[in-house]
């Protein structure tokens, strides 16, 4: 069972982060583009309600924190809330513009690998050192890829803001830059203006204001043309989930679960052919460029170094740190560059528990992944992998970790070494682990 959402905000918004917001430390981050887990939360928990379900603590028995991610397991050990809609999948949210604007639509972010200038768009270019692979003992925590995206510019003006559908067809097809095109980015004041409001904290304990405790926050203020775009699927539906996912036309979101109407997509905007077949290799033989843009924030269990590009904690498998682990993955590719944005502090309040939830860093959207195949089939066959698929290590079923592939990029022209002699070199570094 699959369905698409338009959710159209009633009221204003807010989506903290971990950053304290008392007088004097901090005001939060309450006006950004919400986490993929926020919707995946609120959508459950506005089913829990729905469905008179709301769970007061966690004391129903559920995976234990020690079973595999998959398969089937002993109940014990772990409690959680409730069993109920957890087979529950989503996608998104992703801005969505609707209205008289002429640039409308979905979004995504623009990556942040590329530059404006003189009205045309241009891509970074990778540069390598020759001594960038001498020291081959390195662990997850000290890892550097081998190769730097270099602007190809002296001046760069970062993108920023968010791209129509059809702006990043021109991104993911051209090779160096595009003239003559409307690749502005649709600034975020178009999107939504933050507000700030002063509030007094309130006490957990017995929940009245905490006298003289005043806080500030930012909260995130629609513009009239705006929603957000999302998915949700049952893997496992009981006959009242399907109906009551079919029938929800709200939900609660955000951090003051703040009122959200939900509308149904008549075509689901996910199936756009620009999310459903990935690129095909430029290049007939020889090793193959492939990187890959995130669309949507990625948590991953070394930090900014996928747990896919990364051996098993305690096992050996004889492939160098960098290499690309994926099943399915026959021929060899590895991690050889990224451009990363700023780090995202992720937490959040767990009502069951009542307490707050670890804080997590994630990677941003639009951060970009470049890795390096040995031959065009395995640059298809990852491609296939990561193309607008949950490769997050975490929140994978919470709409984190999708992206989209493109086979345009390319080393600079004062680069050390060649395509072919990283190549050789990253070999090297395999067969010396």
């Amino acid at each position: 069972m699959k369905l698409s959402f338009l959710l159209k905000p009633a009221d204003l918004l807010f989506f903290r982060d971990a950053v304290p917001m008392s007088a004097g430390q901090g005001r939060g981050a309450g006006c950004r583009m919400p986490f993929p887990t926020t919707f995946h939360e609120a959508l459950r928990t506005s089913l829990l309600m729905a469905a008179d379900k709301l769970p007061s603590g966690k004391q129903v028995f559920g995976r234990p924190q020690s079973a595999p991610r998959k398969g089937s397991y002993q109940p014990g050990g772990t409690q959680i809330g409730s069993t109920a809609f957890q087979s529950l999948q989503t996608i998104g949210p992703l801005p969505f513009l609707d209205g008289g604007n002429l640039r409308k639509g979905l979004l995504l972010p623009v990556p942040l690998d590329v530059q404006f200038a003189d009205g045309a768009l241009f891509k970074d270019k990778l540069y390598a050192w020759k001594d960038a692979l001498a020291c081959p003992r390195e662990s997850e925590k000290t890892f550097k890829p081998p190769c730097l995206p270099t602007p190809v510019r002296e001046k760069k003006k970062e993108g920023g803001g968010w791209w129509t559908l059809d702006q990043y067809r021109i991104y993911l097809a051209d090779s160096e830059h595009v003239g003559n095109n409307d690749l502005e980015p649709i600034p975020q004041q178009e999107l939504w203006l933050a507000e700030r409001r002063i509030g007094v904290r309130i006490d957990p304990g017995s929940f009245c204001a905490a006298t003289g405790d005043l806080f500030l926050g930012m909260y995130l203020r629609p513009q009239l043309d705006l929603g957000f775009a999302a998915g949700a699927t049952l893997k496992r539906p009981a006959e009242h989930e399907r109906a009551l996912l079919s029938s929800l036309d709200w939900i609660l979101w955000g951090g003051e679960r703040r009122l959200c109407h939900v509308d149904r997509f008549p075509n689901d905007p996910f199936l756009d052919p620009l999310f459903g077949k990935p690129p095909e290799p430029t290049s007939a033989s020889g090793p193959c460029l492939l990187k890959w843009v995130l669309g949507t924030p990625a948590f991953f269990v070394h930090g900014s170094l996928p747990g896919w590009c990364a051996p098993a904690e305690g096992t050996a498998d004889g492939k160098a740190l960098g290499q690309v682990r994926l099943r399915g993955l026959k021929g060899r590719a590895f991690l050889v560059a990224w451009r990363l944005g700023k780090p995202l502090t992720y937490s959040g309040w767990d009502l069951s528990a009542g307490g707050a939830k670890p804080t997590q860093l994630a990677v941003s959207a639009g951060s970009v992944y470049y890795f390096l195949c040995e031959d065009s089939d395995t640059a298809e066959e990852l491609a296939s992998l990561l193309h607008w698929k949950p490769r997050s290590d975490f929140y994978g079923e919470k709409g984190c970790g999708y992206g989209l592939t493109s086979f345009r990029a390319e080393f600079h022209g004062a680069s050390e070494l060649t395509q072919n002699e990283l190549w050789e070199k990253l070999l090297q570094k395999e067969n010396m682990q």
